[in-house]
C-alpha cells in the first residue's frame, strides 16, 4: 500500500483518514502518524447518521432511486467536507464482512463505492484502500492478544504508548464508529512505517 517515492520530500506525517463503513452511520478518524517516530496522534473523530434530514434534502432522490441513495448522499456530502478540510495523504474504509447476508453485504459494498468516488472527486491520486477489519483489530491489540470486544479494542487503544490523543480528543469517549476509524488507520500507519525498515 505504502510506497516511498522517488523524490521523497522529507514530509514525515502521513496524513491517514480511517473509515468505518455503513449505511447509515459512519465514522471518520483522522491520524497523523510520524513516520520517524512511529507515533499516531489522532486529530479528529466524528460520527455521521444520515437520519431523516437525508429524505429532506434529497427527496428526489430518495423517490426515485430509494432511502439508501439519499443517507449515501448525505455521508458522502460530509466526507467532502473533512478531504477538503484535512487533505489526507490516504483513506483507509473498513471493508464489509463477507460473512453477512448477502442483502447487507451488498448494501456496504454500495456505501464503500460512494465512499470511494467522494474521494476519487477529492483527488484522483488519493489512495482508498479497503482494510479488513480483523487486520485492522490486530493492529491495535498487543502481540498474541487478538481480541474483537469493542471495549478490549478501545482499552488496547488507550493503553497504547504509540497512539495519543490529540487537542480535543478523547478516545474514552469516542464511539465504536470512531474507534474502528482509528484501528483502519493504525493498521496503514504500521504499513506505511514498514518503508522505513
Amino acid at each position: 500500500m505504502f510506497e516511498l517515492k522517488p523524490g521523497f520530500s522529507g514530509h514525515w506525517i502521513y496524513r491517514i483518514l480511517g473509515i468505518d463503513n455503513g449505511t447509515n452511520t459512519v465514522g471518520f478518524t483522522i491520524v497523523d502518524h510520524d513516520l520517524r517516530t512511529g507515533i499516531s496522534t489522532v486529530i479528529f473523530a466524528e460520527t455521521v447518521t444520515a437520519d431523516k434530514s437525508a429524505y429532506n434534502k434529497y427527496a428526489g432522490v430518495a423517490s426515485n432511486r430509494g432511502n439508501l441513495d439519499a443517507r449515501l448522499l448525505v455521508v458522502n456530502d460530509r466526507l467532502a467536507e473533512i478531504l477538503d478540510e484535512y487533505d489526507p495523504d490516504i483513506v483507509g474504509c473498513e471493508a464489509p464482512f463477507s460473512h453477512l447476508n448477502i442483502s447487507t453485504y451488498r448494501t456496504l459494498v454500495t456505501a464503500m463505492k460512494y465512499l470511494d468516488d467522494t474521494c476519487y472527486k477529492h483527488r484522483r491520486t488519493l489512495q482508498f484502500v479497503e482494510v479488513s477489519p480483523g487486520k485492522a483489530k490486530k493492529a491495535v491489540c498487543p502481540e498474541g492478544q487478538y481480541k474483537t470486544d469493542k471495549e478490549l479494542i478501545r482499552q488496547f487503544i488507550m493503553d497504547d504508548a504509540n497512539i495519543v490523543e490529540g487537542e480535543g480528543i478523547s478516545i474514552k469517549d469516542l464511539d465504536e464508529h470512531s474507534v474502528d476509524g482509528i484501528t483502519v488507520c493504525r493498521f496503514l500507519a504500521l504499513d506505511a512505517a514498514k518503508a522505513f525498515t
